[in-house]
C-alpha cells in the first residue's frame, strides 16, 4: 500500500511539474504586452502673426477715438449709415475739453458723411460705416 501511495505521489508530482513547466515555457515563449502608441502633433501657426501699425490710424469704425493718438487729424468720409433696422448714424465730435463742435446724423444708408477732425478732439461714432481719410 506504501508503494502504491508513493508511485501515486510520484504521478501527481511529476504531473504538476509537467504542467508547470509547459505553462511556463509558454509564457515564456509569449510576446511581451506592448505599451500603447502615443503620437505627439506640434500645431504650426497657418498664417503669420500681424502687428497693428503704430501710431494713429487713417480710417475708424463705431466707437470714441482721440484724434492725434487713435487717428490721424484730417477729413474722412464714411458711406453712410450701417444696413440694419436702424439704418441711423450718429458722430459728435468734441473739443479736448469735451465741449461738442460738432454732431451729425445719417438716416440713409448710402448718404456720405463727411467730417473734419483736428489734433486734440475726440469723435463718437455710433450705426456708421468705417470712415476713411480723404484728405490728411
Amino acid at each position: 500500500m506504501r508503494t502504491r501511495k508513493l508511485v501515486i505521489g510520484g504521478v501527481v508530482i511529476l504531473t504538476s511539474a509537467v504542467l508547470m513547466g509547459s505553462c511556463l515555457g509558454a509564457v515564456a515563449r509569449s510576446t511581451p504586452p506592448t505599451a500603447p502608441s502615443v503620437s505627439v502633433t506640434t500645431a504650426t501657426p497657418t498664417a503669420p502673426l500681424v502687428l497693428a501699425p503704430a501710431g494713429p490710424a487713417e480710417t475708424f469704425g463705431n466707437g470714441d477715438f482721440k484724434v492725434g493718438r487713435d487717428v490721424v487729424a484730417g477729413t474722412y468720409r464714411s458711406p453712410g449709415a450701417e444696413d440694419g433696422i436702424m439704418k441711423l448714424a450718429i458722430y459728435t465730435i468734441k473739443s479736448g475739453t469735451g465741449t461738442t463742435v460738432d454732431f451729425g446724423s445719417s438716416a440713409e444708408v448710402n448718404a456720405p458723411i463727411l467730417i473734419t477732425l483736428v489734433d486734440g478732439q475726440t469723435v463718437e461714432v455710433s450705426g456708421a460705416q468705417p470712415f476713411a481719410l480723404v484728405e490728411g
